[in-house]
């Protein structure tokens, strides 16, 4: 659904990033974009909703150096998204968050930007899956999901009037306050997690080779489909 480039496919800046263009046509360039559309989201990490020519020309002019890019770009066909449909499962989730967290390691003490390239029903998509992120790995709550994205309310509210985005954070938000779920492995935390769900065996289940099970309440509520 979604691309985190590798190591060779990542756009870095110099110590002292080299500008192509004067500094009049940059903020020329800037100016005619929304401001809102490239936000500090948290700890030396950006979202831009831009193409990559588009954001990198933004961010030497905002960061001037020590920054990488990072495309969030579809690897769908247009056919195979329903726009309609923004959350996400718990295994795209969780698949997300282990992937961003390795191109964080990967590039420790830089600034980072994502970049989502056009389309609004993309744009929403790894909006909601950096707030479930942010709430996962940073212990974020949901209002300081929504609040991080304020900026971007007009897009998460006229794209997803039904407010699934941030029911899902609530719910998600929930889930971890609750030790349902905690995508931090069991022997760094030093604790017994055995109550809550326990990723590698659900994304065992939840495979349809599996029998396509998902729990939703650790040891009490389980989905599955029928034969």
């Amino acid at each position: 659904l979604f691309q985190l480039p590798h190591q060779q496919k990542m756009k870095r800046a110099s110590s002292q990033a080299n500008l192509h263009s004067s500094g009049s046509v940059i903020s020329d360039r800037i100016s005619c974009v929304p401001r809102c559309s490239f936000i500090d989201l948290h700890c030396k990490l950006y979202l831009a909703l831009y193409t990559e020519e588009q954001v990198e020309r933004i961010a030497q002019h905002a960061l001037h150096s020590n920054y990488i890019l990072l495309p969030l770009l579809p690897t769908y066909s247009p056919g195979d998204f329903d726009p309609n449909i923004i959350t996400s499962s718990l295994e795209e989730i969780y698949k997300f968050d282990q992937m961003f967290q390795s191109a964080i390691r990967q590039n420790a003490g830089m600034k980072i930007v994502l970049y989502t390239g056009p389309g609004n029903a993309h744009q929403l998509k790894m909006i909601f899956l950096l707030g479930c992120h942010m709430i996962m790995t940073h212990e974020w709550s949901s209002d300081d999901a929504l609040s991080a994205f304020k900026p971007l309310t007009d897009l998460v509210h006229g794209s997803c009037p039904d407010g699934s985005v941030q029911s899902s954070w609530r719910a998600l938000y929930w889930a971890r306050k609750r030790n349902w779920i905690n995508f931090k492995e069991t022997f760094d935390l030093g604790l017994d997690n055995h109550d809550g769900i326990q990723m590698d065996e659900y994304l065992h289940y939840a495979s349809p080779a599996n029998g396509e099970l998902h729990s939703v309440i650790p040891r009490k509520f389980l989905l599955f489909r029928d034969p």
